[in-house]
């Protein structure tokens, strides 16, 4: 328990204030030491004895102030005071009281997350993972994924293989990877899975440009169905990192739903960056994706440079358009 008489401690930021505490401590000085007092008075030296009794119900105090903030919760103790008082001549009280808090080290690292872009999905299946979310913890590196297509609530859980690779081209390939817990997102358009270790080093997370996931076996209706090793990943293109995030990637081979569209677009950071998103896939899916869509979208990224990101406000016109 960390205590001062001031109202702060270094490196470390009160979180909540638990409220007014204190310790009390009430002693006798007995004979011999009201005889050992009365000669040091006579004398004028210090008196052993009440020094003694003093110390022993100033700790007896603070113990029992320790004692009642930890029974709040309490992480630490702010506004430290010790009081002495005398009920007679042969009784001492002390009194310890203070504030008691909760603590936070400014030193720790909260968990931060990592979206990862998946590049690859199979054909054959009427899911694909559509990204990942890495989190660096300070315990072990953990990773979630985001499922999207048809008949999302019959699947409880994925094994696969996941390949990240980095900037520098380096691959490293996790293998065995189980998801599961799966629950929707709140526009119902995927499912995101619980966490899930994952074996990779804190050190590459930042480097990681893409990943591919390799889907083993699958759980659906409470079936577990092995993919077949035939079923290989049809490769999109390879997200660029160095160009500016209104470069027009192509997407325009690969048909998606409205759902798959929607989740897409929600992972996006800008109104400009779903326009050009949108513009990629329109040829493969017009019949949902209408010139009326695109212009919609446009008036939105027309305006991102007078009054800032509108990125939320194109999804909520684009959400109305689709009447969802």
């Amino acid at each position: 328990m960390k205590l001062t008489s001031g109202f702060n401690f270094e490196n470390y930021e009160i979180t909540e204030y638990l409220g007014f505490c204190s310790g009390e401590c009430v002693l006798g000085t007995g004979f011999f030491s009201s005889l050992d007092a009365s000669i040091s008075d006579l004398f004028g030296i210090n008196s052993t004895s009440y020094s003694s009794k003093l110390k022993q119900a100033r700790e007896a105090a603070t113990n029992m102030l320790i004692q009642n903030a930890a029974a709040l919760g309490a992480d630490g103790i702010i506004g430290l005071d010790i009081d002495y008082t005398t009920f007679s001549s042969d009784i001492m009280g002390v009194i310890a009281n203070g504030t008691a808090v909760k603590l936070e080290h400014k030193g720790k690292i909260a968990p931060s997350a990592t979206k990862i872009e998946i590049v690859n999905y199979n054909p054959d299946l009427e899911f694909r993972i559509a990204s990942l979310s890495l989190l660096s913890t300070l315990e072990k590196p953990a990773v979630s994924a985001t499922v999207s297509g048809k008949s999302l609530e019959k699947i409880s859980a994925v094994l696969a293989d996941i390949s990240f690779f980095t900037i520098f081209d380096e691959e490293y390939t996790v293998r065995h990877i189980g998801f599961s817990n799966f629950q929707l997102t709140e526009n119902f358009a995927a499912t995101i899975s619980a966490l899930a270790p994952c074996n990779i080093s804190e050190d590459v997370i930042p480097l990681i440009k893409y990943a591919k996931v390799f889907i083993r076996k699958y759980i659906s209706d409470n079936t577990i169905v092995t993919a077949s090793d035939k079923d290989c990943p049809w490769s999109l293109q390879t997200p660029d990192v160095s160009k500016e995030e209104n470069s027009n990637t192509d997407f325009s081979n690969y048909r998606l739903s409205i759902n798959e569209y929607m989740n897409s677009i929600y992972h996006m950071n800008s109104a400009g960056e779903i326009l050009n998103y949108t513009k990629s896939i329109s040829e493969e899916n017009r019949d949902f994706i209408t010139p009326e869509l695109i212009q919609l979208i446009a008036s939105c990224a027309s305006v991102e440079r007078m009054y800032g990101n509108c990125k939320n406000d194109c999804i909520e016109k684009i959400k109305a358009y689709f009447s969802i």
